[in-house]
């Protein structure tokens, strides 16, 4: 309550000073990222994972006011506007969407075309035209029926971790965080390769036994609905074959991850794919050259700190929701969206992967590859 305090009425002194730019972190045009997009956000949230949605109406309320602050424009044309707008001209920007799920299709999508915004969605390819749910998805389900249990006891959990392979001071770090599925879910995401998390969703008992109606709105695009998109304007970009999180991964799995995904969408759309989203931002040397060896020409991260060697490869996009431009009151504030924009208050925060990225970084293999590539 008192960070909120704080952080709203310093988003509005910044703001007034018209200082939010200039004090901001950003290097490059905004890019801003997405997940679902729903029509409730309250009955929504009681069933996923909150910092996933956003309703119709307030993603109505971040185009039009990002539309009247930026040139919106598609990822292709966002590099050669990477150096700064013409005078008189709007600056850049661009809106973007991950994972590839069906409430796409029938909520942004119409809302994008009424508005005359371009778009990129970032699609998991394993999941098009079937019913399965996300991986992400599938363990925040498990995670919320085993934590309600009569029986359940965070210990019994980290003890079952333990027997998946996780190591004694990662589950021991993650011990705060077993309490709740809500925060269990990213933190488990964030430190077991994506082997790991299938086989724990199987031992906690997948989502299969819930009823279709109660899945329904996890479900993720079919081909019609890619292809008819691709085909207005839409930019369809690759977020791997099953939302494995690279960083966690071999090379061999990262670059098979990257390469079957592109693939894939190319022999649909016919159209090349060139743009690549890291599942939840991350990134780390063994994921860039994966991504580089897998034919894309730029790629999105959530971290401020970039490859020099690829920059290309590791664009920063910042990921909006819900609750990201609202006031301590619960209001839609513009202030606090332009210090959002701006990444006002990225600054001083460091990327929490950046510790468990730099262990990999000297792995022998990436730094031959990386070697013989510059």
């Amino acid at each position: 309550m008192l960070r909120h305090l704080i952080k709203t009425a310093a988003a509005r002194a910044i703001s007034l000073a018209g200082a939010d730019a200039r004090l901001g972190a950003r290097e490059t045009p905004p890019v801003i990222a997405y997940h679902r997009v729903v029509k409730d956000f309250e009955s929504s949230s009681r069933g996923s994972l909150p910092a996933m949605l956003i309703s119709e109406r307030m993603l109505s309320r971040h185009l039009d006011w990002l539309a009247a602050r930026f040139e919106l424009m598609p990822l292709d044309d966002l590099a050669a506007s990477a150096q700064g707008a013409p005078a008189g001209r709007k600056p850049p920007a661009a809106v973007t969407f991950d994972d590839g799920y069906a409430d796409f299709f029938d909520y942004a999508y119409p809302l994008l075309r009424r508005k005359g915004i371009p778009a990129t969605i970032f699609v998991v390819t394993d999941l098009v035209g079937t019913k399965r749910l996300q991986s992400h998805d599938r363990l925040f389900l498990a995670l919320e029926r085993s934590m309600k249990a009569p029986r359940f006891r965070p210990q019994d959990l980290e003890r079952l971790l333990l027997r998946l392979g996780l190591q004694v001071e990662e589950a021991a770090a993650l011990r705060s965080r077993l309490r709740r599925a809500v925060d269990a879910t990213p933190a488990l995401l964030e430190r077991m390769p994506h082997s790991g998390i299938e086989r724990l969703i199987e031992e906690l008992g997948s989502a299969g036994r819930m009823d279709r109606k109660a899945l329904a709105p996890y479900e993720p695009l079919d081909w019609s609905m890619i292809i008819e998109m691709s085909r207005s304007g839409v930019t369809i970009g690759s977020h791997t074959a099953s939302h494995a999180l690279l960083s966690n991964e071999d090379f061999t799995t990262a670059r098979r991850e990257a390469l079957d995904s592109r693939v894939a969408l190319e022999r649909k759309i016919e159209t090349k794919v060139r743009h690549f989203a890291y599942p939840a931002g991350r990134f780390d040397p063994v994921a860039v050259a994966a991504v580089a060896d897998a034919g894309y020409a730029f790629a999105y991260t959530t971290c401020r700190h970039r490859d020099p060697a690829h920059p290309h490869l590791t664009i920063p996009r910042t990921v909006f929701w819900e609750r990201t431009s609202l006031d301590l009151f619960d209001r839609f504030s513009p202030a606090m969206m332009s210090c959002q924009v701006h990444g006002v208050f990225d600054r001083r925060r460091a990327c929490t992967h950046e510790r468990r990225d730099r262990r990999r970084a000297d792995l022998p293999t990436v730094s031959h590859r990386l070697g013989a590539e510059s």
